[in-house]
């Protein structure tokens, strides 16, 4: 009981990571849900690990690579 309720910030934690690197892919954080799917989640979080993210900035912001090459 105490393991369940130990992981739940690191689920949360885990949720709001791959939202921002969603929107980093100029998609919605809601796909990050398919977490939660068995089987899916693997490869979804191999295509989150190693695609690159939009050029320049998106709906969601601007481009976090530019920001940091302009430092």
């Amino acid at each position: 009981m105490l393991c369940g309720l130990g992981s739940i910030p690191f689920v949360v934690a885990s949720y709001f990571i791959s939202a921002c690197r969603l929107h980093d892919l100029d998609k919605t954080g809601w796909l990050s849900l398919i977490f939660l799917i068995p089987y899916a989640n693997v490869p979804w979080g191999i295509y989150l690990l190693f695609a690159k993210g939009t050029e320049g900035p998106n709906q969601y912001g601007p481009d976090p690579l530019q920001q940091l090459n302009n430092r």
